[in-house]
């Protein structure tokens, strides 16, 4: 049989195979580089023919590797040797025998280098393989992977022994990270570092571990053994490259980090003396294990991790996948991160668990599960050994140390066919499992622990998942820590208080907590540092200070300081002590905090109407205008004047002239210092004069006046007055009937240009006061100047004018708090429960205003 005919005779395997790798296209393309090389041809398509599991391999390798791929179209006669050696699995002994047979005749160290690269090649192309086929499980994997790396490294310190013609050798290779655990990577680095026994040598073993970096790492030919890292050595780069076992002790107990500790548990011995590594090691333990717990751990672990985004996640940005997930090894839920939770809970149990201080980190996992000590132990194993395949198959690609997910759609989807799935499958698993490794890492090292009085560093990293304003929030909480320890506060207090805080803000909806956080720290920092003991300790001060710091009512410390004072005075009456600027911003603070805390009773609800009343009185007295009636309409006129409410007025006189309209204009001004005084319900409006005389105002009400000014007067009254004259009665005759037609004209066109709010939209705070004018009209309890709570006391025994009054103090309340909220916050609903302490406040709202509007229809509606 010739070539052709046996290419014809397994074309329809080639294509079976070809349809079913990650990318047809790479792996075709390949595949005709690797044939146009062989020149065993026809070997190649029998064996294609004749097994499907090595044809789908061939084509497995050229869809998802380049590397491999050049390597066997360079190699050929490498697939034949895998059909041999593909399903063997090879311990560090085995290799260093078939190393030390490849090289044994070459005499050159170039030689050597060179055989040793070549070696470590073929065996990659074999162990990954194993991966690719799937003949295996993962951890097989790893484990082959680092004998391969352990048998190198002997082999490498043999050779430079002999070329430094060396006979003392009492030195060891540790190992550490990926390596030291027993899992190393298809693309990993190396971490190890030297260790030698005789100090007064250090010199000469410098030289040896300086030629087995070389031997190992050093690029020729576009090939290295390993790529090799040494810098977690004491003093890293500044020391020298081996050192002694003395000076390792010395070293870690008098400069050791944290950070080193969490090295140490993944230390395992990989070549050399060792006698060495035992002492080592002996010498190790009592600095990474010890008995006695550090929960200090847990800061050190978000400090690490913090810095980890900074340095390395910060500048990613993709639309497909989550910015801080891209990077499979280091992003939220990655790998990382179940290596820490992992050496965490081995330096806490393992000082006094010796079966805890494996080297392993699925050892370990296996360990804590079945010891108890952590239950999601095997729950984080299965996404370990997920991950790690991810990063893998990453890194299979062109053997580069990477872990970062393909960006490119058309990439991605070529990857995620290496896992048998589409783009949508793959990252609705990936993702699945980034939350659960993440959510699992966030209960252990964010759960409590508030780094209060850490550098700021330690603050940020604790925050800046939770809030996006962290760094601001950070800046805040170090200023109050700081001024606390100058004050010599109550540091439980404040830890306690704060801890507080940040349960509450974090479960808001993230497009508010952290504007909300950031303003309750604010507040609490403008407050003196004497006083912290008084909010953060009493209960009912600190959680009206967070209500009322939340809204950004600290920004009136800052321009009244004597404001702090109010908060200890909530539960007193509040009386008006003078007639100023200064005095309207306490009485209107008061008033906050009283409604935030449910302080706000019935005389304190009008005690900023009877401020303004007085002081226009006094105004009025201090110009000496006579012959002055001043209308209150709006809230004014119902005594519910609230903070930054306009004063809706209208002035009348016997007679008006040049003098009295300069009197009332003089007044108006005195009035816009402290207030926005709304003019436009006078007759005609804004074309109308500021002042009418009583004698035509009367004549306006009953000729030109509409219905909606009707309505309007209703909650009006006279606030000042020293003329004598009968206009209340005139008021109470024009304003006793009310065309329901007009009523209902002009709920229409509030509703159609105001949108939805509590008090316009149906069955608002409007359509009750619609409702109970009505209702006082028709049994008689109208007159003017009467309060609209006296008219309605007329009439409670109706059933629902009870429940209308419930709902008016209710919706009146939510009105309020609303106008405390800053007008940049666009989503209030969220605040109010915040500030109500209720859940679904907006489904509550609509209920009632569905009823409401039931008995607005019912009264207007119908004739």
């Amino acid at each position: 049989m010739g070539v052709l005919e046996s290419f014809l005779n397994c074309i329809k395997e080639i294509k079976e195979s070809l349809n079913l790798c990650a990318n047809p296209d790479q792996a075709f393309s390949y595949f005709e580089r690797f044939l146009e090389n062989t020149t065993a041809k026809i070997t190649l398509f029998e064996i294609l023919k004749a097994s499907k599991f090595y044809c789908d391999l061939l084509f497995d390798i050229f869809a998802q590797s380049n590397t491999l791929s050049l390597l066997l179209i360079n190699h050929n006669e490498y697939f034949y040797w895998l059909l041999e050696e593909l399903a063997a699995n090879k311990t560090k002994l085995i290799f260093k025998e078939e190393i030390d047979k490849f090289i044994k005749s070459k005499k050159t160290l170039d030689e050597k280098k060179y055989l040793l690269r070549e070696y470590r090649k073929k065996e990659y192309l074999r162990i990954a393989s194993k991966e690719i086929s799937k003949i295996c499980k993962s951890h097989e994997i790893y484990t082959e992977l680092s004998e391969l790396a352990d048998a190198c490294l002997e082999v490498a310190l043999d050779i430079a022994f002999n070329e430094e013609g060396f006979k003392d050798r009492n030195l060891c290779i540790i190992s550490m990270g990926k390596l030291g655990a027993r899992e190393l990577n298809f693309s990993s680095d190396i971490d190890i570092i030297f260790v030698h026994d005789n100090a007064n040598d250090t010199q000469n073993y410098f030289k040896v571990a300086q030629d087995v970096v070389s031997i190992i790492s050093d690029v020729q030919f576009g090939s290295f053994v390993f790529r090799v890292d040494t810098r977690l050595r004491p003093f890293g780069n500044n020391s020298s490259l081996s050192l002694s076992v003395d000076e390792y002790e010395n070293y870690y107990f008098s400069f050791g980090q944290v950070w080193e500790k969490f090295a140490l548990t993944r230390a395992r011995f990989s070549a050399g003396d060792i006698g060495v590594a035992k002492k080592f090691f002996s010498v190790v333990r009592p600095f990474v294990y010890t008995k006695n717990i550090d929960i200090s751990y847990i800061e050190d672990v978000r400090s690490m991790r913090y810095k980890i985004k900074l340095e390395k996640l910060s500048n990613y940005k993709n639309d497909v996948i989550e910015p801080l997930k891209i990077n499979v090894k280091l992003g939220l839920g990655g790998i990382r991160e179940v290596e820490f939770i992992t050496q965490y809970f081995q330096l806490i149990y393992a000082g006094k668990d010796t079966d805890l201080q494996t080297n392993s980190t699925l050892e370990a996992l296996d360990i804590l599960y079945d010891k108890g000590y952590l239950k999601q132990a095997r729950k984080l194993k299965a996404c370990y050994l997920f991950l790690r395949l991810v990063e893998h198959k990453i890194q299979l690609k062109d053997e580069k140390q990477t872990a970062d997910l393909p960006l490119n759609k058309e990439e991605l989807e070529i990857f995620a066919k290496k896992f048998g799935l589409k783009t949508s499958e793959f990252l609705k698993i990936y993702n699945k499992i980034t939350d659960t490794v993440h959510e699992i890492y966030k209960t252990i090292f964010y759960a409590h622990n508030i780094p209060i009085f850490s550098p700021i560093e330690s603050l940020e990293g604790f925050f800046e998942e939770e809030f996006s304003d962290y760094k601001q929030i950070s800046i805040q909480l170090s200023d109050i820590a700081r001024k606390s320890k100058f004050a010599k506060s109550n540091p439980a207090l404040l830890s306690a208080a704060i801890d507080t805080l940040y349960k509450r803000f974090k479960s808001m909806a993230k497009s508010l907590n952290s504007r909300l956080f950031l303003n309750v720290l604010s507040g609490f920092n403008s407050i003196l540092p004497n006083y912290y003991d008084t909010f953060f300790g009493n209960k009912r001060i600190f959680e009206t200070a967070t209500l009322a710091f939340a809204l950004g009512l600290h920004q009136k410390l800052d321009q009244y300081s004597f404001l702090v004072d109010e908060f200890f005075y909530i539960d007193q009456p509040l009386e008006i002590l003078e007639l100023t600027k200064q005095e309207k911003e306490r009485l209107e603070f008061n008033v906050a905090l009283k409604l935030l805390s449910g302080k706000l009773d019935k005389k304190s609800k009008k005690i900023l109407s009877v401020f303004a009343q007085n002081f226009i009185k006094h105004l009025i007295e201090k110009l000496e205008i006579k012959d002055l009636i001043v209308l209150a309409y709006g809230k004014l006129g119902i005594e519910e004047l609230f903070i930054n409410s306009d004063l809706d007025l209208v002035f009348l006189a016997k007679s008006v002239d040049d003098k009295k309209i300069s009197e009332v204009s003089n007044l108006v001004k005195e009035l816009n210092k402290l207030y926005s005084v709304d003019l436009r319900l006078r007759p005609f409006g804004e074309k109308g004069l500021i002042a009418s005389e009583i004698d035509y105002f009367k004549t306006y009400l009953l000729k030109y006046a509409k219905d909606w000014e009707k309505l309007a007067i209703q909650k009006a009254r006279i606030i000042y007055s020293d003329v004598e004259c009968d206009l209340k009665d005139s008021i109470t005759e024009f304003a006793r009937f009310i065309d329901k037609k007009s009523i209902r004209d002009m709920k229409n066109l509030i509703e159609a240009h105001k949108g939805f709010d509590i008090k316009n939209a149906k069955g608002g705070i409007v359509d009750i006061e619609f409702i109970l004018q009505l209702l006082c009209i028709q049994n008689g309890c109208f007159k003017f100047g009467r309060s609209i709570e006296e008219m309605i006391g007329e009439i409670s025994q109706i059933k629902e004018v009870r429940f209308l009054k419930a709902v008016y103090i209710y919706f009146s309340k939510i009105l309020n708090l609303t106008r405390l909220i800053p007008n940049d916050i666009k989503y209030k609903l969220p605040v109010l429960e915040f500030l109500l302490k209720e859940d679904n406040l907006e489904g509550k709202i609509k209920k009632l205003q569905q009823k409401v509007s039931g008995i607005f229809n019912a009264h207007f509606l119908l004739d």
